[in-house]
């Protein structure tokens, strides 16, 4: 059974703000804002504060993850808000540990 978590904030268009690229392990490019992730995540705060390459528009390689699992943790680091399907959980929850989302892994 499917369930939806989260709240009813709306994160709107980030695209003005967006300072970096995740590459996942299928090709998938997302334009990400270094900031609200940074906030978010221990892991993503690492990544991106300790990492040495320029910080104009980097391309991060996240090549244990599929577009569609990265998809789901950026919806989630951005609004707070989790769809859970019997199909999806183990996913996110190696995601949520590998990304250091502790308050994701306890919705899961």
């Amino acid at each position: 059974m499917a369930q939806y978590i989260g709240g009813d904030e709306h994160f709107g268009e980030l695209g003005e703000i967006c300072d970096a690229i995740l590459k996942t392990k299928d090709g998938c490019c997302f334009k990400v804002p270094r900031l609200i992730l940074s906030e978010n995540s221990t892991y993503f705060r690492a990544l991106f504060l300790l990492d040495g390459r320029d910080k104009s528009n980097a391309v991060f390689s996240l090549s244990w993850f599929s577009g569609s699992a990265v998809k789901q943790i950026l919806h989630y680091s951005y609004s707070g808000k989790i769809f859970l399907q019997e199909d999806n959980i183990v996913l996110l929850l190696l995601a949520a540990d590998y990304f250091l989302l502790d308050d994701l892994l306890l919705k899961c």
